[in-house]
Protein backbone atom coordinates (compact mmCIF):
# COMPACT_ATOMS: atom_id res chain seq x y z
CA UNK A 1 0.00 0.00 0.00
CA UNK A 2 1.30 3.45 -0.92
CA UNK A 3 1.51 5.96 1.89
CA UNK A 4 -0.85 8.88 1.18
CA UNK A 5 1.86 11.45 2.06
CA UNK A 6 4.27 9.85 -0.40
CA UNK A 7 1.55 9.84 -3.06
CA UNK A 8 0.83 13.53 -2.41
CA UNK A 9 4.55 14.29 -2.75
CA UNK A 10 4.67 12.47 -6.10
CA UNK A 11 1.64 14.39 -7.40
CA UNK A 12 3.22 17.70 -6.40
CA UNK A 13 6.50 16.74 -8.07
CA UNK A 14 4.60 15.74 -11.22
CA UNK A 15 2.95 19.17 -11.34
CA UNK A 16 6.27 20.92 -10.75
CA UNK A 17 8.11 19.01 -13.47
CA UNK A 18 5.64 18.48 -16.31
CA UNK A 19 3.81 21.81 -16.47
CA UNK A 20 5.32 25.16 -17.37
CA UNK A 21 4.78 27.49 -14.43
CA UNK A 22 6.89 30.34 -15.78
CA UNK A 23 5.96 30.86 -19.43
CA UNK A 24 7.28 33.88 -21.27
CA UNK A 25 5.50 35.62 -24.11
CA UNK A 26 6.41 38.60 -26.21
CA UNK A 27 7.12 39.95 -29.64
CA UNK A 28 9.48 38.24 -32.03
CA UNK A 29 13.18 38.74 -31.30
CA UNK A 30 14.56 37.37 -34.56
CA UNK A 31 15.32 39.54 -37.58
CA UNK A 32 14.61 39.01 -41.26
CA UNK A 33 17.16 39.50 -44.06
CA UNK A 34 16.53 43.29 -44.04
CA UNK A 35 17.14 43.59 -40.30
CA UNK A 36 13.45 44.11 -39.48
CA UNK A 37 11.59 42.32 -36.74
CA UNK A 38 8.80 40.12 -38.23
CA UNK A 39 5.19 40.30 -37.06
CA UNK A 40 3.97 37.68 -34.62
CA UNK A 41 5.02 36.52 -31.20
CA UNK A 42 7.21 34.08 -29.32
CA UNK A 43 6.39 31.84 -26.41
CA UNK A 44 9.02 30.38 -24.07
CA UNK A 45 8.44 27.39 -21.83
CA UNK A 46 10.70 25.94 -19.17
CA UNK A 47 10.03 22.54 -17.64
CA UNK A 48 11.57 21.08 -14.52
CA UNK A 49 12.08 21.85 -10.86
CA UNK A 50 14.46 22.70 -9.25
CA UNK A 51 16.53 22.42 -12.42
CA UNK A 52 15.05 23.18 -15.84
CA UNK A 53 15.50 20.04 -17.95
CA UNK A 54 13.86 21.41 -21.11
CA UNK A 55 13.56 24.87 -22.61
CA UNK A 56 11.60 25.55 -25.80
CA UNK A 57 10.95 28.60 -27.89
CA UNK A 58 7.82 28.64 -30.05
CA UNK A 59 7.31 31.23 -32.82
CA UNK A 60 4.33 32.24 -34.91
CA UNK A 61 3.65 34.88 -37.53
CA UNK A 62 0.18 35.52 -36.10
CA UNK A 63 -0.26 37.89 -33.15
CA UNK A 64 -3.88 36.75 -32.66
CA UNK A 65 -2.85 33.46 -31.03
CA UNK A 66 -1.36 35.12 -27.94
CA UNK A 67 -4.58 35.56 -25.88
CA UNK A 68 -5.42 31.85 -26.17
CA UNK A 69 -1.97 30.82 -24.96
CA UNK A 70 -1.99 33.30 -22.08
CA UNK A 71 -5.43 32.08 -20.98
CA UNK A 72 -4.34 28.43 -20.98
CA UNK A 73 -1.01 28.94 -19.18
CA UNK A 74 0.63 27.14 -17.42
CA UNK A 75 -1.04 24.06 -18.91
CA UNK A 76 0.01 24.69 -22.48
CA UNK A 77 -0.27 21.95 -25.08
CA UNK A 78 1.94 22.17 -28.15
CA UNK A 79 -0.04 24.81 -30.03
CA UNK A 80 -0.90 24.55 -33.70
CA UNK A 81 0.63 27.14 -35.98
CA UNK A 82 3.75 27.55 -33.89
CA UNK A 83 7.23 26.56 -35.02
CA UNK A 84 9.84 25.37 -32.54
CA UNK A 85 13.16 26.80 -33.71
CA UNK A 86 14.93 26.11 -30.41
CA UNK A 87 14.61 23.19 -28.00
CA UNK A 88 17.25 22.45 -25.39
CA UNK A 89 17.35 19.38 -23.17
CA UNK A 90 19.66 18.71 -20.22
CA UNK A 91 20.19 15.15 -18.98
CA UNK A 92 22.10 16.52 -15.98
CA UNK A 93 18.96 18.42 -14.99
CA UNK A 94 16.88 15.26 -15.32
CA UNK A 95 19.25 13.50 -12.91
CA UNK A 96 19.15 16.43 -10.47
CA UNK A 97 15.35 16.55 -10.61
CA UNK A 98 15.15 12.78 -10.07
CA UNK A 99 17.45 13.04 -7.06
CA UNK A 100 15.36 15.90 -5.70
CA UNK A 101 12.17 13.87 -6.20
CA UNK A 102 13.68 10.86 -4.46
CA UNK A 103 14.76 13.06 -1.54
CA UNK A 104 11.28 14.55 -1.19
CA UNK A 105 9.71 11.08 -1.22
CA UNK A 106 12.20 9.93 1.43
CA UNK A 107 11.38 12.95 3.60
CA UNK A 108 7.65 12.42 3.35
CA UNK A 109 8.08 8.74 4.17
CA UNK A 110 10.37 9.43 7.15
CA UNK A 111 8.07 12.02 8.68
CA UNK A 112 4.84 10.12 8.04
CA UNK A 113 6.32 6.91 9.48
CA UNK A 114 7.53 8.81 12.55
CA UNK A 115 3.94 9.62 13.48
CA UNK A 116 3.17 5.94 14.08
CA UNK A 117 6.33 4.70 15.76
CA UNK A 118 9.47 5.87 17.50
CA UNK A 119 12.06 7.76 15.44
CA UNK A 120 14.74 5.32 14.27
CA UNK A 121 18.33 5.69 13.11
CA UNK A 122 17.24 4.64 9.61
CA UNK A 123 14.85 7.60 9.49
CA UNK A 124 17.68 9.86 10.62
CA UNK A 125 19.81 8.50 7.79
CA UNK A 126 16.97 9.13 5.31
CA UNK A 127 16.56 12.65 6.69
CA UNK A 128 20.27 13.50 6.39
CA UNK A 129 20.59 11.97 2.91
CA UNK A 130 17.45 13.78 1.74
CA UNK A 131 18.56 17.14 3.03
CA UNK A 132 21.96 16.65 1.40
CA UNK A 133 20.40 15.70 -1.95
CA UNK A 134 18.01 18.67 -1.83
CA UNK A 135 20.89 21.03 -1.04
CA UNK A 136 22.96 19.65 -3.93
CA UNK A 137 20.01 19.87 -6.31
CA UNK A 138 19.49 23.55 -5.51
CA UNK A 139 23.22 24.30 -5.61
CA UNK A 140 23.74 22.81 -9.08
CA UNK A 141 20.30 23.66 -10.53
CA UNK A 142 21.23 26.83 -12.40
CA UNK A 143 24.41 25.46 -13.98
CA UNK A 144 22.69 22.27 -15.13
CA UNK A 145 19.50 23.93 -16.41
CA UNK A 146 18.63 24.22 -20.09
CA UNK A 147 18.57 27.87 -21.15
CA UNK A 148 17.40 29.67 -24.28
Amino acid sequence: MVNKHVLLGLVILYLLNFHCWTPGMGGRTDRDENGNRPAGNEYEIYLGYPSCYMAELWRTDSSSRAPHLIASSPFVPNPDGYKTPYRYFSITSVLLDAGFAMAVVWLTYAFSAARFRKWTSLQTLFLMASLGMITLAYYFAWDASAHL
